[in-house]
């Protein structure tokens, strides 16, 4: 008797481990497509926009840029020698020390930067930049989208 209610409970066991690994794996491919779908809708975005967009940061106008869709906040940063970053959030996911940013960003001298114009190193990737924290978890990427115009994801 024992022997069946101890089998029933590693069968138990068992069985909701296998779940739960199949809900991490779903989980993690709608994340992972919903990322690749919010990048090609910036991309895409930037590229429609490109009009208004370096008319409003030649003009500093920037409030008719929320008219964009996705544009949920703007930050300007000033670098060294009158250039400027500006940087635009469209997307957040995940829940505290877990989390990606996602947006566009203009630099004025049109060569990539570190998220919120941090000065780390950028090293070449397939199709941008990236940096990874050498002892931690924290991450970002990069990729060119128009003179001036940068994609980018943040992991923090």
């Amino acid at each position: 008797m024992r022997n069946k209610i101890r089998n029933k409970w590693a069968k138990l066991f068992f069985v909701s481990i296998v779940i739960l690994a199949l809900l991490n794996i779903v989980l993690f491919t709608l994340i992972k497509v919903n990322r690749y779908i919010n990048k090609q809708n910036i991309i895409a975005s930037v590229n429609n926009n490109l009009e208004l967009l370096n008319e409003s940061v030649q003009n500093e106008t920037y409030d008719r840029i929320y008219k964009i869709e996705g544009v949920k906040d703007i930050k300007k940063y000033p670098l060294d020698k009158d250039e400027i970053y500006v940087k635009f959030f469209c997307h957040g996911y995940g829940f505290a020390s877990n989390s990606i940013y996602t947006g566009f960003y203009y630099v004025s001298e049109d060569k990539p930067i570190g998220f919120e114009a941090a000065s780390y190193k950028l090293e070449s990737s397939e199709d941008g930049w990236k940096w990874k924290e050498p002892s931690g978890d924290n991450w970002y990427y990069t990729k060119k989208i128009a003179d001036n115009w940068y994609y980018y994801e943040a992991g923090f």
